[in-house]
């Protein structure tokens, strides 16, 4: 039994074997198409699928007739018919690349023809490693057989295979392991294997790895620029987002550059990236006029598109940047408007602050936002309940089913607020002339505890809010 590969116009593989062992033993058949399509990893041909523009060979009969199996097609060829051999065929093969080099080489006929003897039930590890090395245009069902193999993968060949890379990349766990696969594998990455890198480290930061992750983040950065002029937006907006959420690195040059780069590719950002990107200059407290104004004008325009998310943190970033351009904000609010109801606790609390940071008192959009809240407002968190009370005090709302439910949200969750939490939320208390006996009790028993870390502009406020509360308790006054 052997394999005889032809190549002309098209290359095709067909193997052969003797018609008296398929009548000598019925099942030879079966095993042998079986063992072929996992030795040569090709899929079973569509039904219908036409055979001819893979058998013609010059000087050669095209194949006269086709029979089809449940899972290759039979072809009868003149030139290896019964009761020489029967051939089988395997469409889809035309693609294949013949490595040259192979042994047996001759020619007839014009036609070049090269015979590999190879196991047909089992692949050789030698045979797997030249599979490897050769297969340049590997198709998916190629690459997952070679990773199952890839005992026997050379180092060389999965350092420079971005495939292998990208499998590499998923199976870490920790800020170790990249840091190991940056050293060893780095240089070899391709421009989704260090946008994918920089994504996974950025999502593995944590406060107490900050260090760690930004050192990483900074190695991957140098490569990320060599790459740069091969990215597509999407991978320029990613990087941008993964170095904001690590919360910068120690090298402006990086960003500098990044930025220009991003600016040439504004136009082909989608919604998130857009909104990431507003995230991730807010984030690293970019200043750079030029590329702000430049991704606002692009984000204006995809403004609907925005997910409620997306507009909430945009309206954050806003905030966090200075940003007082009307025409934006305005069409940001317009936007949020019917999304409100989308918008989680976070969202909430966020653009709230954001509203009451950028002075913005658009009146519809308040209320809205008043009534769309108070359903969330068990979810806040502590110090989102803090800031949307310090919010509606700034910007002087005083709705009052929203206070009420405000109110009930605060008194479970003030045992969790800190320092800050808690001086905001009395100031904002007064302001807006809350009088609330069990809300005014539970906040002295909790601000009690914490009146050694508060700071002094925060006692001054608590000071001055209690007694515009008209709070006359001894032992807190003493404290």
């Amino acid at each position: 039994m052997h394999t005889k590969v032809k190549s002309n116009l098209y290359h095709f593989l067909c193997l052969q074997v003797s018609w008296e062992s398929l009548v000598s033993d019925p099942k030879a058949l079966a095993k042998m198409m079986l063992a072929a399509r996992s030795m040569l990893h090709l899929r079973p041909p569509a039904p219908g699928l036409s055979v001819h523009r893979f058998a013609a060979v010059p000087g050669k009969k095209r194949c006269p007739s086709i029979t089809r199996g449940p899972s290759t097609s039979l072809v009868t060829c003149a030139t290896y018919g019964p009761p020489h051999g029967m051939g089988l065929l395997f469409p889809g093969a035309a693609q294949i690349h013949v490595p040259p080099g192979l042994e047996g080489e001759e020619e007839e006929e014009g036609v070049r023809r090269r015979h590999l003897k190879v196991k047909i039930v089992h692949m050789t590890k030698e045979q797997a490693r030249h599979c490897q090395r050769m297969a340049v245009h590997m198709t998916k069902e190629h690459v997952r057989h070679c990773q199952r193999m890839a005992v026997h993968m050379t180092k060389e060949h999965a350092k420079r295979d971005p495939r292998v890379l990208t499998t590499m990349i998923k199976a870490c766990g920790d800020l170790t392991s990249f840091q190991d696969l940056s050293l060893s594998h780095g240089d070899f990455f391709n421009y989704i294997n260090v946008s994918a890198m920089m994504v996974k480290v950025a999502k593995a930061y944590r406060v107490n790895n900050a260090d760690e992750a930004q050192h990483l983040m900074l190695q991957l950065s140098a490569i990320a620029l060599k790459r740069v002029d091969d990215m597509e937006a999407q991978q320029i907006a990613i990087i941008l987002w993964a170095v904001g959420k690590v919360g910068g690195i120690r090298d402006a040059s990086f960003i500098s550059s990044w930025l220009l780069a991003a600016e040439l590719k504004l136009l082909e950002f989608n919604a998130q990236n857009l909104a990431n990107s507003l995230w991730a200059a807010a984030t690293l407290g970019i200043k750079d006029e030029r590329f702000i104004s430049s991704l606002m004008l692009a984000a204006k325009v995809k403004l609907p598109e925005f997910t409620a998310q997306a507009l909430a943190n945009s309206l954050l970033a806003a905030a966090k940047l200075g940003i007082r351009d009307e025409p934006f904000i305005c069409s940001l609010m317009l936007a949020a408007k019917p999304k409100l109801s989308q918008f989680n606790a976070q969202d909430f609390s966020n653009s709230l602050w954001a509203a009451a940071t950028l002075g913005i008192r658009d009146g519809p959009f308040i209320s809205l936002w008043m009534l769309a809240a108070k359903v969330k407002l068990p979810d806040f968190t502590a110090q989102g309940l803090a800031n949307s009370l310090w919010a509606a005090a700034t910007l002087g709302i005083r709705d009052e089913p929203f206070i009420s439910s405000w109110l009930l949200a605060a008194k479970v969750k003030l045992p969790e607020f800190n320092a800050q939490n808690l001086a905001n939320s009395l100031w904002a208390a007064a302001t807006l002339g809350i009088r609330d006996e069990p809300f005014i009790s539970s906040w002295l028993l909790a601000a009690k505890v914490k009146l050694p870390e508060f700071n002094a502009q925060e006692l001054a406020n608590s000071l001055w809010a209690a007694a515009t509360i008209g709070i006359r308790d001894e032992p807190f006054i003493s404290s």
